[in-house]
């Protein structure tokens, strides 16, 4: 490849002419390859795998509008005690933030478990587990959208819904929706109430019938609540993961 000085700067040109409508785009360090983007054309990425990762801004970004949902929780459990009827588990939050980035930086993410329904162990019934919050964190703006909490347990007792995620008070957001408390029986069978639905997902629906809670559906929405008549040991109804969506205009 051939290299051509421009104003005290060293241009290294591509090895090969592009192809049709290909542009010239550079690394910010003179090398200069061809890209089939155009300029001025939106682009998104979406990130769904959980836990720890990093995004590499591509070339020339320096401004990205930042999605971020939490993880849903999971319903409560009912225990073989009489009539028992579980809560629902809350939604995670959404949070937008639009973030000043470098051209080429790498950028850390952790994407928000979904927690799983409650269990009951031994003869302790249990809440539905918390999901985890999830978090870009870019050096200007951390941009964080809170998991929910999970729905409380019923034991011979009626379980009240847990609170939907919060928002950071530094992004634009959308708390989670909170889920429902269970209901004592009125008409035949106990009701488990039903899990915090997100922007981007439903909560489980609430459970008419005696049995496991209902799981969510989606990203970030909250698992319902179990429900037993003293027949058997019954799990809540698991919460979904969070996820990271990412935008940006080309240059």
């Amino acid at each position: 490849s051939s290299t051509t000085r421009i104003n005290n700067i060293d241009y290294v040109w591509p090895n090969a002419d592009g192809t049709t409508n290909q542009r010239l785009v550079t690394n910010g360090a003179g090398t200069l390859s061809w890209s089939s983007s155009s300029a001025g054309t939106p682009t998104t990425t979406t990130i769904t795998q959980t836990g720890t990762s990093t995004w590499m801004v591509p070339t020339g970004i320096t401004r990205v509008k930042v999605t971020a949902v939490g993880g849903g929780v999971g319903g409560g459990s009912a225990r073989q005690s009489g009539t028992s009827q579980a809560g629902g588990g809350g939604a995670g939050s959404t949070n937008y933030a639009f973030v000043a980035v470098t051209s080429g930086q790498g950028i850390n993410m952790f994407i928000g478990y979904g927690g799983q329904g409650g269990t009951v162990v031994g003869t302790t019934a249990n809440n539905g587990v918390t999901g985890s919050s999830t978090i870009f964190f870019a050096t200007s703006t951390q941009v964080r959208a809170y998991g929910g909490v999970g729905g409380a347990f019923g034991d011979s007792t009626t379980g009240v819904g847990g609170a939907g995620g919060t928002t950071l008070n530094a992004n634009l957001g959308i708390n989670g929706e909170a889920g429902a408390g269970g209901l004592a029986s009125v008409l035949g069978d106990p009701t488990g109430g039903f899990g915090g639905s997100s922007l981007f997902g439903y909560g489980g629906k609430e459970k008419h019938t005696v049995g496991a809670g209902n799981n969510a559906s989606g990203y970030g929405a909250g698992g319902s609540g179990a429900v037993d008549n003293n027949t058997g040991n019954r799990t809540g109804g698991s919460g979904t993961q969070g996820f990271i969506i990412l935008e940006w205009i080309e240059p």
